[in-house]
């Protein structure tokens, strides 16, 4: 690759990366919704709770790396 290539194709893998944060960020707030919901009838979906720290633990890892 040049010099040219190696910055265009490391930019649209930086749009990607944050795109696909955005998404799972957008997610994960849906799911705190759907949890703080259930939450008050007092059965919240251990599927639900498992999904948020997935994304939390990915959260973290981004920040870290």
């Amino acid at each position: 690759l040049d010099a040219f290539e190696a910055i265009h194709t490391s930019a649209k893998d930086t749009k990607h990366d944050h795109n696909v944060q955005a998404l799972l960020l957008e997610y994960r707030k849906l799911l705190q919704e759907a949890a703080d919901v259930m939450n008050k009838a007092k059965s919240v979906s251990q599927n639900i709770l498992d999904a948020i720290k997935y994304i939390n633990d990915l959260i973290g890892h981004w920040a870290g790396g």
